[in-house]
């Protein structure tokens, strides 16, 4: 037996006792899933370069505000960013 088919085997045990309400529920959270996690999305270079620049030029102050406001941010961690 193939892995696939043994989480499929999975699969159906874990929805054998439900509800076709709950079934159509849980296919919503699976679509869900697969959609927004499971499935990579491909970027255009174009909607990233057109923030390109866009911190360019900052005054002191206002570096330092940014500086500020990501070093808060567990996205970046303990690194410097680099304008």
């Amino acid at each position: 037996m193939s892995v696939k088919s043994v989480y499929k085997e999975e699969l159906l045990k874990e929805i054998e006792d439900l509800s076709p309400i709950e079934i159509k529920k849980v296919l919503k959270v699976l679509h869900v899933v697969k959609e927004e996690m499971l499935v990579r999305k491909r970027v255009d270079k174009r909607e990233i370069l057109k923030y390109a620049g866009m911190l360019n030029g900052l005054r002191l102050k206002e570096e330092k505000i940014f500086n500020e406001a990501i070093s808060r941010r567990t996205l970046f961690g303990d690194r410097p960013v680099n304008l």
